[in-house]
């Protein structure tokens, strides 16, 4: 073999490799994500109204619902790109409707977890199915 096969060979293993861990990590089904989480690193000043600012949780149903202490009620939807899998959730309240958008990541291969506020590192961890 010459060494231009090997190093496109290694090249080839190294971008499905890569690739693997990305769609692992980023990319999820309602199955996956289906289950409770819990509010961390809520520690800071409210500056978006949205947002839960407390002790919060929240849980996915199948049906593409969800319940929360923060939101009470609503649907969710799953959107797919090339960053990964977004959530859209929307719910009523007092003046009306409202929503927010955020996505779903996992990092080094433990549970699932909603995005909040990513620069606070401002999150739901999934703690059970």
């Amino acid at each position: 073999m010459s060494i231009i096969k090997k190093r496109l060979t290694a090249l080839t293993i190294l971008i499905l490799s890569y690739m693997i861990y990305y769609s692992y990590h980023h990319y999820f089904t309602i199955g996956m994500l289906e289950g409770s989480y819990v509010n961390t690193n809520y520690e800071y000043g409210p500056f978006v109204a949205e947002m839960p600012y407390g002790q919060d949780s929240i849980h996915l149903d199948s049906d593409m619902s969800f319940s929360s202490t923060c939101w009470g009620n609503g649907q969710y939807e799953i959107e797919y790109s090339l960053k990964g899998t977004k959530l859209d959730f929307s719910y009523t309240y007092a003046l009306g409707t409202a929503g927010i958008q955020t996505y779903i990541e996992r990092r080094f291969f433990s549970q699932p977890r909603i995005m909040i506020v990513r620069d606070m590192n401002h999150y739901m961890r999934k703690i059970e199915n």
